[in-house]
């Protein structure tokens, strides 16, 4: 149903944390359901979490510091972890952590749909530091925006 609802218009937001995506152990799965059909990024077949208790910073792409003008991400708090994953041929890396090159935010149109996903947790606890960045409500804003086509 959310594969269909999706391809006839409706938006879908995907986030991290260790039931996301492929998640501990496999456990989040969700490159073995229909969702891999309309997911911006291709899965792992293998445990895909990243932490680091140093944390990881976030750099915008060119196609992200166009969407994002005016933020500073240099100013983002860094995240301890996110689930790796691969970019799926027509997405768009708007956002990519700056150690590794893996992508963090991520965007896909589907049919009449779109698809967004953030590959951290949008809070606690990789995200622990990101809830007290200043810029935070903003970020979400727009990726809302962005995912229901506000903002194309």
């Amino acid at each position: 149903l959310t594969v269909k609802a999706v391809e006839d218009g409706t938006s879908a937001m995907f986030l991290g944390g260790w039931y996301s995506f492929t998640g501990e152990l496999g456990k989040g799965g969700w490159g073995r359901t229909p969702l891999k059909t309309i997911l911006p990024v291709e899965c792992l077949d293998y445990e895909d979490l990243v932490e680091s208790t140093e944390g990881f910073w976030i750099e915008a792409t060119e196609e992200g510091r166009q969407i994002f003008q005016g933020f500073d991400f240099a100013s983002m708090p860094p995240i301890l972890g996110y689930n790796q994953t691969r970019c799926r041929q027509g997405s768009q890396v708007l956002l990519r952590v700056r150690e590794t090159g893996d992508p963090l935010l991520i965007l896909r149109d589907c049919g009449k749909g779109r698809t967004l996903a953030y590959t951290s947790d949008p809070a606690p606890h990789w995200g622990c530091n990101f809830v007290f960045w200043d810029r935070y409500r903003d970020f979400w804003l727009t990726c809302v925006d962005l995912v229901t086509g506000k903002i194309r």
